[in-house]
């Protein structure tokens, strides 16, 4: 796999931050994603903020369903945009998204990356006080007019779910057909485990 390129990332993933002290790291994340994705919608970006603060651990049930899961979707993965294989979601790397597609390419080990996604889900603890501050940073770009909605779509969707325990959600359909996006979500400390060794 491509190690050298992701040497500098590595000094710093992993490191979980205090909860609300990481507000301009949540900015400076959002912007980059925003800028990504032309035709976000604001599920997607409630699902960026949820994965980066809660983890992986509703993606879960059993090993085997993550296996079978694993393996449907790379037999039906097709073509989609470039996209970077290690994508931080979280401020320090303390949660990462691992793209299917370019961990492919790099002929990563699909054996190893379920081993670590599995892990995260077990083992990330989830904070619902991260995923607040999230979304208040989410929050003042819009009323900055930094994000693609007014703030008050942004409030509303936020608000919604907030009103049902913060679930975790699916793509919108929208960035589904756009970007067709495939990935797992791991824990920033596990990614050498995917990176140190190539096959």
């Amino acid at each position: 796999m491509h190690t050298l390129m992701l040497v500098a990332l590595l000094g710093t993933i992993g490191t979980t931050p205090p909860a609300c002290s990481t507000d301009s790291e949540w900015t400076a994340l959002i912007r980059v994603h925003v800028s990504r994705y032309p035709g976000m919608q604001a599920a997607d970006l409630y699902k960026l903020l949820h994965q980066g603060a809660m983890g992986a651990e509703h993606a879960v049930s059993s090993v085997d369903m993550a296996r079978r899961w694993m393996r449907d979707e790379i037999g039906a993965l097709g073509e989609g945009p470039p996209e970077p294989l290690v994508d931080t979601i979280a401020p320090y790397g303390s949660i990462v998204r691992i793209h299917l597609r370019p961990f492919l390419d790099a002929e990563g080990d699909v054996a190893k990356l379920l081993s670590v996604f599995v892990r995260t889900a077990r083992e990330s603890a989830g904070s619902e006080e991260a995923l607040t501050c999230a979304l208040d940073a989410a929050l003042g770009m819009a009323g900055d007019d930094a994000l693609p909605w007014p703030r008050t779509v942004l409030m509303r969707y936020i608000e919604a779910r907030r009103a049902e325990g913060y679930p975790a959600v699916h793509h919108s359909p929208e960035f589904e057909a756009l970007f067709r996006p495939a990935y797992r979500v791991v824990s920033g400390s596990l990614v050498p485990e995917l990176v140190g060794t190539g096959r």
